[in-house]
């Protein structure tokens, strides 16, 4: 642009160019910022990770028939050296079916000092990432796990424990995300089995140590910081997460519809706090809309609060306390769809957590439609709109219930919010809001999966949704595509008659049924809509009109997940 404008004369033109060239530059920016905002969760598939099973699905539900109550988890961290030293106590309940051993996973890359089962000491041997302890001196239920170890975590999946550099300050940050928080403590490491944790984080005195619940005390012991952390609200493995810097924090208060408040706290890298301060200060307003939208914030009596850290792919829903990139902490505000999600997931995929990683559309499905949520209730229908057309995906080779290893694809997350919109749509929003309040009342700190969803929609709308749920989540795949066409047929000189075809062409489902909007415009300006609910693959419908039709559009408020092809001459 500044070589063109040399040739250029006139000085108006030179500023009109040079102000359109600065304005296109700075959309295309933004535009960028937005799609990779919205694509750097989904980034999953681009990651080498390591799993000892290749030939079939890691992430399927382990049956154990164990059920873990409390961790106390002690981590000492030494960044210099990448090493931790941890000393674990997992308390539970087992099977009395299981008498022989007690299976937990966990990485066998550590030394191991000492293993106690009720105090005492006993035999374990490790197979693949379990480890297999002996039981068969106690024919108690219930047990007390000690391990003691150190060594230096595996970094797998997302980046399950990191020592890292940040601005040229050590970061230590975990992602277990979905099964690896066994690559730093041993745990019956599954979304369904959620448990109360304890933390207590030892590292040099410069830094600050951040986890899930509220901060319980801090101790300092030969020139180095004890955080100590405590839940009383269950949790679920890939949720639990240390993170520790020199952070600076500061705090927000949220102001509840019981006029009860909460602290919002937030850590960040003293180079970023002024931008941290813009970009995450309408986190009251996120957690206002979500309370009265869904019901009150599960975590009242502990915290919400966002941590930087250096993972720049994302950001992650750790229970209370977010994890967010480096790079998306902004103060131009680029990023508030992540944030917004964050929160969101506190509902749905702490709260209430999917059973098994089949379910996973249940947390991020939902999230991401809660970011449709927040933009029509803060800002109209029209936010609405843009939101869901920013979410259409492509023809899927998964369903979206059970993806196999593609948890964590595009699929997972954009669809997953158009069910729950296409759902809106056929039973009303009324209906709608209370399937969602019902749902999380009656999940809310336990579990769910896609037929327990299901169940608490046909409860709620008195209305039967197997159609419904096969077609979209259980057994079709991709989006419908349609072929209409539509022609006029005067009767006489008063009466006229326009037929409308509508013709399914997907591979991925023989034939959605589904309500849609039909939009016509007539020659003298008028303009209504007629709704329809379609249930053959090639329907024909045809109704009366007072005058020429100029246009046929279906499904003009972005309703249905699907493609609209006119075939009109």
């Amino acid at each position: 642009n500044c070589v063109y404008a040399i040739y250029i004369q006139n000085t108006n033109k030179i500023i009109i160019i040079t102000v359109f060239s600065l304005f296109f530059l700075i959309a295309t920016i933004c535009g960028l910022f937005f799609i990779f905002e919205r694509e750097a969760r989904l980034l999953w598939n681009n990651i080498d990770f390591i799993v000892n099973i290749s030939t079939t699905n890691p992430y399927e539900e382990k049956n154990r028939e164990i059920d873990i109550l409390k961790y106390d988890i002690a981590i000492e961290l030494y960044p210099d050296l990448e090493k931790i030293y941890g000393d674990v106590r997992v308390l539970g309940v087992i099977s009395k079916e299981k008498k022989q051993q007690i299976e937990l996973d966990f990485y066998d890359n550590f030394k191991i000092h000492k293993l106690q089962l009720n105090g005492k000491e006993t035999e374990y041997s490790f197979e693949g990432n379990q480890i297999i302890i002996n039981k068969s001196e106690t024919t108690s239920d219930s047990f007390e796990v000690r391990i003691v170890y150190e060594g230096t975590p595996k970094n797998l999946g997302f980046g399950s424990f990191t020592f890292g550099w940040e601005g040229g300050h050590r970061m230590i940050y975990t992602l277990s995300e979905p099964i690896f928080a066994s690559t730093w403590f041993p745990c019956n490491d599954t979304p369904s089995d959620k448990a109360l944790v304890n933390i207590s984080i030892t590292n040099d005195s410069g830094m600050v140590s951040v986890s899930n619940g509220k901060l319980i005390s801090i101790e300092n012991m030969l020139g180095r910081n004890i955080y100590n952390w405590d839940t009383i609200y269950p949790i679920s493995t890939y949720l639990i997460s240390i993170y520790s810097a020199p952070y600076h924090s500061y705090t927000q208060q949220f102001l509840t519809e019981l006029n009860d408040t909460m602290n919002i706290y937030y850590y960040v890298l003293p180079d970023k706090l002024e931008e941290a301060t813009r970009a995450f200060a309408d986190h009251p307003d996120y957690l206002k809309v979500f309370s009265k939208m869904f019901g009150e914030y599960p975590f009242l009596k502990e915290k919400y609060g966002v941590a930087q850290i250096g993972w720049n792919q994302g950001a992650m829903e750790s229970q209370t306390i977010t994890g967010i990139g480096t790079n998306f902490i902004s103060g131009a505000s680029f990023f508030s769809d992540m944030l917004i999600h964050e929160v969101a997931h506190h509902w749905w995929g702490n709260a209430v957590t999917p059973k098994t990683w089949k379910d996973t559309w249940l947390s991020e499905g939902f999230a991401t439609y809660s970011e449709a949520l927040f933009w029509e209730k803060t800002r109209g229908k029209r936010a609405l709109i843009s939101t869901m057309e920013s979410f259409r995906v492509t023809n899927e080779s998964e369903t979206l219930y059970n993806p196999g290893i593609n948890i964590f694809s595009q699929m997972i997350y954009n669809k997953g919010a158009w069910i729950l919109h296409m759902l809106r749509r056929e039973i009303g929003d009324t209906l709608f809001f209370s399937i969602l309040r019902n749902y999380y009342q009656k999940f809310k700190y336990s579990n769910a999966d896609t037929y327990d969803f299901k169940k608490v929609c046909e409860e709620t709308s008195g209305r039967n949704l197997d159609k419904f749920f096969d077609q979209w989540v259980f057994t079709g795949k991709g989006k419908m595509e349609i072929e209409y066409s539509w022609e006029v047929n005067e009767l006489d000189t008063i009466n006229r008659v326009i037929s409308l075809s509508i013709l399914q062409i997907q591979d991925g489902y023989d034939c959605y049924t589904f309500p849609v909007d039909i939009l016509i415009e007539e020659a003298n300006g008028n303009e209504y809509t007629l709704t329809r609910f379609i249930n053959t693959r090639d329907t024909v419908i045809t109704f009366n009109i007072s005058d020429d039709v100029t246009s046929v559009e279906l499904d003009q408020d972005s309703w249905l997940l699907g493609s609209f092809i006119n075939s009109s001459k």
